[in-house]
């Protein structure tokens, strides 16, 4: 049943409706999601003094590299010697630890 209220009109005849759109919402969550993440990531670069610059941490890398492949074409150009794996110090006790790749 259909009243009348006294203007001689149907009960919401006279607003017009908009449009629901359930994903409107999405794209600015999407945006503060993204926010929060790049903030977050500054926060935690600053609280650990993270040197963001590669240059310094690439060309020392690239310098022990070098030197590695040196040393690894004189031991291996000896007779006798095979390479068995990778030895790392410990800087705290000064043990030394080897990781031994098995052959295939």
């Amino acid at each position: 049943m259909i009243r009348r209220f006294g203007t001689g009109k149907l009960k919401g005849e006279g607003i017009a409706k908009e449009d629901i759109n359930p994903m409107e919402g999405i794209a600015n969550l999407a945006d503060v999601m993204l926010i929060l993440a790049v903030g977050i990531m500054l926060a935690l670069v600053m609280h650990w003094n993270v040197d963001i610059s590669t240059k310094e941490v690439t060309q020392k890398q690239e310098i022990k590299d070098m030197e590695d492949q040196e040393i690894s074409e004189k031991i291996q150009s000896q007779k006798g010697f095979e390479e068995l794996g990778t030895v790392y110090k410990d800087p705290e006790t000064g043990k030394m630890y080897m990781v031994v790749r098995e052959k295939k």
